[in-house]
């Protein structure tokens, strides 16, 4: 019996369950695992203040229209990282500069921030590892400029990543 004997056009239509949907927690896990790594810290508990701090840093300093566009390119997980807890009545904080930024990652959950000093440039490298570059290089462009910066990756994590494909 067909599935469907009432919607033939279900038939042609049909697509497949993108692989970040079915799998959301396998997804995440590894980009938690690039992250921890690219920041040295021992374990994925330590990068999760880390991550968050990122993200929301990012966040504070974009309009709701573009972080919306930003989120619209991350995995599942990450985007619900990225817009949890929003207050939208917060006013956007200037980018500032890279100590601006870390400060920033730091008050996140501080007590329990274990973020280096590279926490920005780690974050960037494991996310890009796991979102779609195009499409993350167009949102990035209709940013404000200090976004590319922001999401610049560590040259030595991603060296290390190509040899490790090899």
């Amino acid at each position: 019996m067909p599935c469907c004997p009432n919607r033939p056009f279900l038939k042609s239509w049909s697509m497949t369950l993108p692989f970040e949907y079915q799998n959301p927690t396998l997804q995440f896990e590894r980009f938690m695992v690039d992250a921890r790594d690219c920041a040295g810290l021992p374990t994925t508990n330590m990068a999760w203040n880390m991550v968050v701090g990122v993200l929301h840093a990012f966040r504070w300093r974009l309009s709701v229209p573009q972080a919306l566009s930003f989120a619209a390119v991350l995995p599942p997980m990450v985007r619900a990282l990225f817009i949890e807890d929003w207050d939208l009545a917060q006013t956007v904080r200037p980018f500032g500069e890279a100590a601006d930024w870390l400060a920033d990652v730091r008050s996140v959950r501080h007590r329990h921030n274990f973020s280096p000093p590279d926490a920005v440039a780690s974050v960037a490298t494991a996310l890009r590892r796991h979102v779609d570059e195009l499409a993350f290089e167009r949102v990035l462009a209709n940013l404000p400029p200090q976004a590319r910066r922001y999401w610049q990756p560590k040259t030595a994590c991603a060296e290390e990543a190509g040899s490790k494909l090899l």
